[in-house]
């Protein structure tokens, strides 16, 4: 499902007239940008609340997005600046990547594993993105295996550095093919596929476009193992 506005939140916004003002401000830049000014990918705008929005240019798709929300209908010009119709509400982060991981009790194994691995400060940096398995994902590891992953903090983390991209790619910039990851043993790819659900490396994302300060999680539903790691992972 998306990480998009709840029923709740536009409740409470609606009750709230300075956050509603606010919320309605993260759709507002001074200036006037027009599609070809928002080509330079990773861009960074500041808001009318001050806030930080991320700008993607994807490529391969022809996307460009505002913090995973893609620009669907741009350019339209008004007397005062212009206007770009975009696919949900801008939702601003919540912190860094290892925040999110944190503070989602959806993500307390992963958590448990990136504190492990020594990993939880380097997703402070960036921006990445991470697919970030939940609980249930690595319950299908088994119990015993996940015990024996952190009694190996070195494989652990080549395993976790596989759930790790470079950039910031929300989904609205995915497309079948392979993307490099972080796991550096022999520049290990992961592909995300099409088949209603996005899938990468056959694990369905859960979640998906979860904004982060540095880029962006998806939760996914199986723990990614790289090929080269299959084997000792089972002898494990």
């Amino acid at each position: 499902s998306d990480y998009s506005i709840s029923s709740k939140t536009i409740a409470a916004l609606k009750n709230d007239p300075l956050a509603l003002g606010n919320f309605l401000k993260n759709h507002l830049v001074s200036g006037k940008y027009m599609m070809d000014d928002l080509r330079i990918n990773e861009m960074m705008l500041d808001s009318l609340a001050g806030e930080k929005i991320r700008v993607n240019n994807y490529l391969f798709n022809k996307v460009i997005t505002v913090e995973g929300s893609q620009i669907i209908s741009p350019d339209q010009l008004a007397s005062n600046g212009v206007v770009h119709l975009i696919s949900r509400p801008i939702l601003l982060p919540n912190g860094t990547i290892n925040d999110i991981v944190s503070t989602n009790t959806n993500f307390t194994t992963l958590k448990t594993a990136l504190e492990t691995a020594g990993l939880s400060n380097f997703l402070t940096e960036g921006p990445y993105t991470l697919m970030a398995p939940s609980n249930d994902a690595f319950n299908t590891l088994g119990s015993g295996t996940v015990q024996k992953l952190l009694a190996r903090p070195d494989l652990l983390k080549q395993i976790l550095m596989y759930h790790v991209l470079h950039g910031t790619l929300y989904t609205a910039g995915m497309h079948s093919g392979s993307f490099h990851t972080l796991e550096e043993v022999d520049r290990e790819k992961i592909s995300p596929v099409f088949l209603g659900p996005v899938l990468v490396d056959g694990s369905r994302i859960l979640m998906r476009d979860i904004s982060a300060t540095n880029g962006v999680v998806h939760m996914i539903d199986h723990v990614l193992i790289p090929s080269s790691l299959k084997i000792e992972i089972n002898t494990l």
